[in-house]
C-alpha cells in the first residue's frame, strides 16, 4: 500500500502497510531487497520472519542500527543500482534506533539515494501513536507508509 495523497500534495497520510508485494506492475521491478533496521534484535527477527513467510522480498538486509544501514545503502545498494536500475529497496526503519534516530535517518537516506529515490521506498516500524511524529516522517518523499509495532 502506498500513501493516499498523490506524491506531490504537500500533506500525505499515512496507511498501514499489507505484507505483500505491493508493486503496481511487478514486472517493473527486477529484485526486490527488504532492508529492516531496528535496534531491537527480537523486533528485528519478528519482522523479518514475517516478510519472509508472505514471501515479500527477494534478500532481506537486517542492521541495528542506522550508520550500519546507510553504509549498506553507500557501498551495497547503490552500485547494484547502477548494473540494474529495476531493483527496488523497502526500507523499514524503526524511528526509536540507538546509535541515529529515525528522523536523522531519513534526512542523511533522503540525501543519498537523490538520484534514485524511485528504487527506494521507507515505512515507519514504530509504535508510535502521535500523529504529528507520523506526519514528520511522512514529510520526507521517501516515506510511503507504516507498520505497527502494537
Amino acid at each position: 500500500m502506498r500513501t493516499s495523497a498523490p506524491k506531490n500534495s504537500h500533506k500525505k497520510i499515512l496507511i498501514p502497510l499489507a505484507y505483500q508485494r505491493h508493486a503496481p506492475n511487478p514486472q517493473a521491478v527486477s529484485t526486490r531487497t527488504a532492508v529492516l533496521i531496528d535496534g531491537n534484535r527480537t523486533d528485528l527477527l519478528a519482522h523479518k520472519m514475517k516478510l519472509k513467510k508472505e514471501d515479500f522480498a527477494d534478500a532481506y538486509a537486517t542492521f541495528t542500527g542506522g550508520k550500519a544501514a546507510l553504509n549498506y545503502i553507500a557501498k551495497t545498494a547503490l552500485p547494484k543500482l547502477k548494473s540494474d536500475n529495476k531493483m527496488e529497496f523497502d526500507i523499514f526503519l524503526d524511528l526509536e534506533t540507538p546509535s541515529m534516530d529515525g528522523f536523522t535517518f531519513l534526512k542523511q537516506v533522503d540525501k543519498l539515494v537523490e538520484k534514485d529515490k524511485k528504487n527506494f521506498k521507507v515505512y515507519l516500524v514504530t509504535s508510535a501513536t502521535n500523529p504529528l511524529v507520523l506526519q514528520r516522517a511522512a514529510s520526507c518523499d521517501l516515506v510511503y507508509g507504516f507498520v505497527s509495532k502494537n
